[in-house]
């Protein structure tokens, strides 16, 4: 596992403590015999939607014929190894970092594979309540990055308003209607997520051009917030995946630095 990943897991395995691979898993497997024909099969009605249907033995899973690709009546069967297997009771992250790699898991409930979780199934409500705690853990941190980085809560307004004049205006605009409601609220709590990373770039690991990966990280918080639902492609669910890196990378980062400059 490489140290991103190992970061990843310690971030995800507490904000996934009540989410399980079974909240997103289906059950009631639709499998074929062992006996029959491959191409037959893939060319069932009732399987049409499937890529992955588990093959049977004697009422016992012993592999699984994988689609070619959606719709194809072409495909290979693949026998049972630890590779495809996870349990229902596993952390909603331990599907969550090997997806790419490994796009769907059968699920052992028990004693027996009951189940099958796959890419698409990201796209389910579990996985957005993940998401939102993300967000919140990343925007927490960049509140008490700012804390460090500045003398008071105020003091990065000035910075923000030279690398976005329309969005210092904005928090402004925020304070006073806020003040005409006998409301006294630092700048802070009326900034934008996007407001406060901009000041801290300092702090985030970036693989690219900053406001490249700032777009990215503002989309996936638009799906987050709106529970947009989405075109399950490939490209769209590698993209998704792509952007949950991004804010667990950012948030890993901003942690690591919040703690050097403490230390």
């Amino acid at each position: 596992m490489t140290m991103f990943a190992s970061n990843l897991q310690r971030l995800l395995q507490p904000l996934t403590e009540g989410l399980r691979v079974r909240h997103i898993a289906h059950f009631g497997l639709k499998v074929c015999s062992a006996k029959d024909d491959e191409s037959k099969v893939l060319a069932r009605a009732r399987l049409a939607e499937y890529d992955q249907i588990p093959v049977a033995e004697n009422s016992r899973i012993v592999g699984i014929l994988e689609r070619d690709s959606a719709k194809s009546r072409s495909g290979k069967r693949r026998p049972l190894d630890e590779g495809i297997l996870l349990s229902a009771d596993a952390p909603l992250a331990a599907f969550i970092l090997t997806v790419r790699d490994q796009p769907y898991r059968l699920v052992v409930d028990g004693a027996n594979i009951k189940g099958i979780v796959t890419r698409s199934d990201l796209l389910k409500v579990p996985l957005f309540v993940l998401g939102y705690s993300l967000l919140a853990q990343l925007e927490l941190l960049a509140n008490r990055a700012i804390e460090i980085k500045y003398k008071s809560s105020d003091d990065w307004l000035p910075e923000l308003e030279k690398l976005d004049e329309n969005h210092a205006r904005r928090i402004k605009g925020r304070r006073e209607k806020a003040a005409q409601q006998n409301l006294s609220l630092p700048a802070i709590e009326l900034a934008d997520l996007v407001d406060k990373l901009r000041v801290i770039q300092d702090f985030l690991p970036l693989e690219g051009e900053f406001e490249t990966e700032l777009k990215e990280v503002v989309k996936f918080r638009n799906i987050v917030d709106h529970v947009r639902p989405l075109v399950p492609s490939r490209a769209d669910l590698d993209q998704f995946v792509c952007r949950l890196e991004t804010v667990t990378r950012w948030i890993i980062a901003i942690e690591e630095k919040i703690a050097r400059r403490r230390g």
